[in-house]
């Protein structure tokens, strides 16, 4: 009985000992996040209705420099896809326009994360990210609309572009880890993009809403 007793205590701490993150760790991780969104503004006369697909997948390695502080590599791939309607009416006149987008972009990126451990494989880390790439995007617009005295027009345009991207972002994430094997969630986090570089055109955007959090897979080395 003691042997039996000794060999679990053995096998619990072994279990403990591979969960844990040590110096000179590697992490591989995988993690993404899709979301359809659909959303209506307006009213009978001036309606705006504006339909999104969001995907957004990455990967990374990263290199334990102690046992908690990580450096690492990765790359991004974010897709979007949005249908935008607009209809207006005034008396007997009428207009429609319907906007579709497509965009994507490869984003190539240096992280660091700082890892807390709250329980015996249950961690929380404080990550930044700074990212950049060339969006490209395609987009097609009909529009049509008809006068008070009857006449009509019908307009459409196909066209493409694609401009400069840079991100930086401040993001939380939970990990916890069964031997090497970890499941993790990002929680959102604080960006800041510039889109162009003369113009210093740029944006924050500061969401911990469930749609942006990022579900993940890490495998410790």
């Amino acid at each position: 009985m003691k042997k039996i007793i000794l060999v679990a205590l053995i096998g619990l701490k072994t279990f403990d000992s591979f969960s844990q993150i040590e110096k000179g760790n590697i992490i591989l991780t995988l993690d993404g996040n899709y979301v359809k969104t659909q959303s209506e503004t307006g009213v009978n006369t001036n309606y705006t209705n504006t339909k999104g697909q969001y995907l957004n997948v990455g990967s990374s390695i990263g290199y334990f420099f102690t046992n908690r502080l990580v450096v690492g590599l990765g790359v991004d791939y974010n897709w979007e896809k949005e249908t935008r309607l607009n209809e207006l009416y005034i008396t007997d006149y009428l207009q429609q326009e319907e906007m579709k987008i497509k965009s994507d972009v490869i984003l190539p990126n240096l992280y660091v994360g700082y890892y807390y451990q709250i329980l015996s494989n249950f961690y929380l880390s404080a990550n930044a990210k700074i990212s950049y790439g060339r969006v490209k995007v395609d987009y097609s617009t009909i529009y049509a609309s008809r006068t008070t005295n009857g006449e009509s027009l019908l307009y459409s345009n196909d066209d493409n572009t694609d401009y400069d991207y840079f991100s930086s972002k401040l993001f939380p994430e939970l990990t916890y880890f069964y031997k090497r094997l970890g499941i993790s969630l990002g929680l959102g986090g604080i960006e800041y993009s510039m889109t162009d570089w003369e113009t210093g055109s740029s944006n924050w955007i500061i969401s911990f809403h469930p749609n942006n959090w990022r579900f993940g897979i890490k495998v410790k080395i």
